[in-house]
């Protein structure tokens, strides 16, 4: 049965009253791969941050993860730290936990800031929309797996919706391995917006995680089944995103020795960069479940 998440409600967090700075979450099956999500596990973990520097003056700027060890669905502990709080910019760290363990899963610094309005003299864009990327009322709709795929579909698939602009799935038939990079249109099936419709910066972290299909473009579909797992993302925002509709285009700019490098660009449907992150991940073959 198909379970639709709601990461707003999803990331919840709950105050500890016996620990200042420590808050439990409780991360639902939904956002399950084969472990919660990176992505949503760095959103969890962002989330708090904002949470205890509790600053609605200022905005996400910039973040960085290190992923220490999957985190399965289900209870998280995360323990937040004020490293500054000025006038115009703070920073705070977050340690991920799973509920029970005290070792640490996920580390993550975030750094918030004003807009400077005096600056707005000094504004630029140093890269331009992808032309080869149509809108995403153009493009397919995602091509599920078969039943016999070596990834079958996962709880996670049903949260977003996905319209491939560039790139193969592995099951497709009939491609040959190409430029290492992949786009694709994605939205929250349950947006993360508030009341007044604003996106959640920390949402971003989900479409930021997305080394893996640039991956699988470079090497084609006879390459045999692979794992993609994150050990760091560094995600810089420059804006919110104005549309429901988020392109990812991601590139993978080099993988050896058993691990891969790439970036992902966020735009909107107004062709306004976002985002950028660029990841870090381990590759290994998959064995089966």
């Amino acid at each position: 049965m198909t379970t639709i998440g709601d990461i707003h409600q999803d990331t919840r967090l709950e105050p500890d009253p016996l620990t200042p700075g420590r808050f439990r979450a409780d991360i639902p099956e939904a956002w399950k791969v084969f472990y919660a999500f990176g992505g949503v596990t760095m959103a969890t973990a962002l989330r708090a941050a904002e949470e205890v520097v509790s600053r609605p003056d200022l905005g996400l700027v910039a973040t960085s993860a290190t992923f220490a060890a999957p985190v399965p669905c289900g209870p998280v502990v995360c323990d937040v730290g004020v490293m500054r709080a000025g006038k115009r910019a703070a920073q705070a760290t977050t340690i991920l936990s799973e509920a029970g363990d005290s070792s640490a899963a996920l580390a993550l610094t975030a750094t918030y800031g004003t807009r400077a309005a005096d600056w707005e003299p000094i504004t630029f864009t140093g890269l331009t929309y992808p032309d080869d990327c149509p809108p995403p009322e153009s493009c397919p709709d995602r091509i599920e797996p078969p039943d016999e795929a070596t990834f079958p579909r996962v709880p996670f698939h049903d949260q977003l919706e996905m319209r491939p602009a560039v790139g193969h799935p592995t099951w497709e038939d009939g491609w040959e391995p190409a430029e290492a990079r992949a786009a694709s249109w994605m939205r929250f099936v349950a947006p993360p917006v508030d009341e007044e419709g604003r996106w959640a910066g920390w949402s971003l972290a989900v479409p930021a995680d997305s080394l893996g299909w640039a991956v699988v473009q470079r090497v084609g579909p006879g390459a045999g089944p692979f794992l993609v797992l994150s050990l760091q993302i560094d995600l810089h925002v420059f804006s919110v995103p104005e549309t429901d509709w988020i392109l990812q285009d991601v590139r993978a700019q080099n993988a050896s020795d058993g691990y891969a490098t790439g970036t992902v660009d966020l735009w909107d449907e107004r062709r306004r960069l976002i985002a950028r992150a660029t990841q870090t991940a381990m590759l290994r073959p998959f064995r089966g479940t």
